[in-house]
């Protein structure tokens, strides 16, 4: 057969209508391999804190063969308030790859995002597929850091290389001697207690606490509940620090169960200068992990934020992340070399979709 005489499957682009979600979420199983249910899509497409996400998807009449999304974010760049947005299932069907339909999705989508005041997005991509964003757009801003502190020797050597239990043991514990550092700053004042969810006095916080970096996502308490408390599925543990009844920080982890189970520092904000406070909240979160059976805690962070030395203070080594972070303009109001510089930045696991 002349494979040139073929007719190729027609399709179309439109956007997001209501009653899409089922086939939408039928095509996220086969393009990505993950299964979310009904629940998720709501909390991750229709209840953002900043609106229902944009999307745009590719129809052939009879399944959805390509979708693209934004979730709109409020970030707060110098003293100002803008919209900004999340890229996230980027996908296509892989009986319909190489027909432009990513292409096409992405301009649209794109131009309802400035009809809709949003300014640039944002995100991460491993370094195999970041040059494809950088073809449409995007631009570098770093790599951001992997933290990492084993916190039981043992238990890694046991799943990583099958030494049995007892051996991990003895020589586990002189390695939790050395590498169990905690807070040296004293500070008596400080209360740490665990909450099920933010309170309203976490906006009177952050508006303090948003001086430390000139680019952050607004961390108030709309957006905190949703992300860490209201999302389906998951399960994050919350530790808010106080001093006379003043929230002065916060840390939110989460556990990855397998065959060892891993701890991840999702988030962590202090007031400005509050070094103590860092120290007092990473020490309790590795407490709780290590009581929990997490044999290795990781947190990603940038390098010029005030927690990177208090983590590598407190033992945490650097490794490679395998993510490149990067944004795109859709607006042309906002110089490109401010969001290009990472130092401006504020950036961790809770900004993104990933975690």
């Amino acid at each position: 057969m002349n494979m040139s005489n073929e007719i190729k499957p027609q399709w179309s682009a439109r956007e997001y209508r209501e009653g899409d979600e089922d086939r939408i979420l039928e095509l996220r199983g086969i393009s990505l391999s993950d299964s979310r249910d009904i629940r998720w899509w709501q909390w991750m497409f229709q209840n953002g804190p900043a609106g229902p996400a944009l999307i745009w998807l590719a129809d052939n009449g009879q399944k959805i063969i390509g979708h693209h999304a934004l979730l709109p974010l409020r970030v707060k760049i110098s003293d100002r308030e803008h919209k900004c947005c999340l890229g996230f299932d980027v996908m296509t069907h892989p009986d319909y790859q190489r027909q432009g339909i990513l292409s096409i999705l992405r301009a649209k989508i794109y131009e309802s995002a400035a009809e809709n005041d949003i300014r640039f997005s944002l995100g991460s991509a491993t370094p195999q597929i970041f040059p494809v964003y950088s073809k449409l757009g995007s631009f570098f801003i770093c790599e951001p850091p992997l933290l990492v502190k084993t916190i039981s020797l043992g238990k890694v050597l046991k799943s990583r290389f099958g030494i049995p239990a007892f051996i991990g043991t003895i020589l586990g514990y002189p390695w939790e001697r050395l590498t169990g550092r905690t807070s040296s700053l004293p500070d008596n004042d400080i209360e740490i207690e665990r909450v099920l969810s933010f309170d309203d006095t976490i906006d009177s916080f952050w508006l303090k606490a948003s001086e430390i970096k000139k680019i952050m996502i607004i961390r108030d308490m709309k957006y905190l509940n949703w992300r860490y408390v209201e999302k389906p599925g998951d399960e994050y543990i919350i530790f808010v620090a106080r001093r006379r009844k003043e929230i002065v920080g916060y840390i939110v982890l989460k556990i990855q169960t397998g065959p060892m189970i891993r701890g991840l520092i999702i988030d962590i904000l202090t007031l400005p200068g509050e070094n103590a406070v860092a120290e007092r909240l990473i020490t309790r979160a590795t407490e709780y992990l290590r009581g929990e059976g997490v044999a290795m805690i990781s947190c990603m962070m940038l390098r010029d934020t005030p927690y990177y030395a208090t983590l590598r203070k407190l033992g945490f080594m650097r490794r490679s992340s395998g993510v490149l972070f990067g944004a795109c303009l859709i607006g042309q109001d906002l110089p490109k070399e401010i969001l290009a510089d990472p130092g401006n930045w504020y950036y961790t696991w809770g900004d993104s979709d990933t975690r």
